[in-house]
């Protein structure tokens, strides 16, 4: 699943392309994906996008007339924009995703600039739902802070981590009310650079252990933003560019290989229902 790095990625390629353009038309697939189903089509046709954005993995696209569209990529989603030679990709790949649409194409918009941005799915858990201002800000409110947003300090982690005390760290960091955007991935990845194993009760944590896990979680998502995500072959990026971020994954997806730090073989086991890698000796 595409995680806050990725889908701000996304978000950032597709702002270059789609703000400031009217929906000519658009072609629903499946209607399980999509609400209203009835009026979806209408409700958007001949709409200009005046804002794409983010909260935690979701994309939000305001139209003028002061609705919302709310687009989640789920496990795998995937965006298509093209426009003649322009080509952006984002999402969990899917063989021969340039050549759309194609039979896991679950939604097509058009515009009159004549670019195309496709919804594809193939196991069809996203969707894409036009919501009110109103709606829309009661769905964002529900996700805990940005973890790269300026007001997100060591004490607004520790309030939101005193809810989740007697759960797993890794857990309370996959909670989206908890801290909105981190994955599976990036949730590995946090609790190796602070050094703490992920499967720890959140209550167990010192103040000194909070303080590592604060810096771990800013430096991994800034890092992994700066180079486009994560680099692998479930993901594409801008122009079918991949993000860059893969070569400095240190113990997700690498279970048995050796650690980068200390060399000892890496653990796999499952924390909070998902595949989970740390290090034996430097996470404690």
């Amino acid at each position: 699943m595409p995680e806050l790095p990725e889908v701000e990625t996304l978000r950032c390629d597709l702002s270059r392309r789609i703000i400031g353009e009217v929906i000519e038309s658009v072609s629903v697939g499946n209607r399980k994906m999509v609400s209203p189903a009835k009026s979806f089509s209408r409700l958007l046709k001949g709409q200009r996008i005046t804002a794409v954005n983010r909260r935690g993995k979701l994309l939000i696209l305001d139209v003028a007339s002061g609705l919302r569209l709310h687009v989640h990529l789920k496990m795998t989603g995937q965006l298509v924009y093209r426009r003649g030679r322009v080509l952006v990709v984002g999402g969990h790949a899917i063989l021969g995703a340039t050549a759309v649409p194609n039979s896991y194409t679950q939604l097509l918009f058009r515009f009159r600039n004549k670019g195309e941005l496709y919804f594809n799915d193939q196991r069809q858990f996203g969707y894409a739902k036009i919501l009110t201002l109103a709606a829309s800000d009661e769905v964002v409110q529900r996700f805990g802070p940005e973890p790269l947003a300026k007001n997100f300090t060591r004490a607004r982690l520790t309030s939101q981590l005193a809810r989740r005390s007697r759960t797993s760290l890794k857990a309370a960091l996959l909670d989206q009310s908890v801290l909105a955007g981190v994955g599976n991935i990036y949730a590995d990845e946090i609790c190796f650079r602070a050094g703490l194993r992920p499967e720890r009760q959140v209550q167990s944590l010192t103040q000194n252990d909070q303080q590592r896990l604060w810096r771990s979680i800013r430096a991994i998502l800034q890092r992994s933003v700066r180079l486009r995500g994560t680099m692998r072959s479930t993901y594409r990026r801008d122009d079918a560019r991949d993000g860059r971020y893969w070569p400095y994954i240190a113990v997700y997806g690498r279970g048995g290989k050796p650690c980068r730090n200390c060399g000892t073989p890496l653990e796999r086991f499952r924390v909070a229902g998902r595949g989970t890698v740390c290090c034996p000796i430097c996470q404690r």
